[in-house]
């Protein structure tokens, strides 16, 4: 886990406890192939990632969310 937040926002919508957690992943020869930040928010899951996979960098985000 990198960071925990108290709220994070997100395309104007507001999430409260977030867990930030860091993934890197390399090859045997030293390569970085995975590098980025998921952040989780409780009762959600997933909200966003961002980072680089083989060096492309790349953003992903929640749209929508139907909470019942």
């Amino acid at each position: 886990m990198q960071q925990k937040l108290p709220t994070y926002s997100l395309d104007g919508f507001t999430f409260k406890n977030v867990l930030v957690i860091n993934q890197k992943r390399t090859k045997p020869d030293g390569t970085i192939t995975l590098n980025g930040n998921t952040f989780y928010a409780q009762g959600v899951g997933q909200v966003k990632s961002e980072g680089t996979v083989s060096g492309v960098s790349v953003t992903i985000k929640l749209i929508s969310v139907d909470l019942k």
